[in-house]
């Protein structure tokens, strides 16, 4: 094993996760993946595409401490806004709220 790969492995011994990001080439964009998430969390990888390495590297290490993304609709609306509709909620629940997924907003 390789100094490369040992890194790797410390990396997700240490924070669950290791993220590897590919710089652009060409005509193809920049992209990140996690390493180990589905190891260490029973939870899908994740893959950034098109964000510079910084942020990359922060949306899937983000992800890995609350192994949830959540994004707005076309018109920039959030889940949790009121303009948000129920089949949009419908589809990405907050996980973090039990009482939302059960449908109790109370």
């Amino acid at each position: 094993m390789d100094e490369a790969d040992q890194k790797i492995l410390q990396d997700i011994e240490t924070y669950g996760c290791s993220v590897m990001h590919i710089a652009a080439e060409d005509e193809l964009p920049p992209f990140a993946f996690s390493m180990g998430i589905s190891k260490t969390s029973k939870a899908p990888e994740v893959l950034v595409i098109g964000l510079k390495q910084p942020v990359a590297h922060a949306i899937a290490n983000e992800y890995n401490e609350v192994l949830q993304l959540v994004y707005p609709n076309t018109s920039g609306v959030w889940p949790w806004d009121e303009a948000a509709d129920d089949w949009f909620r419908s589809w990405q629940p907050i996980l973090s709220h039990p009482a939302e997924l059960a449908g109790d907003a109370g």
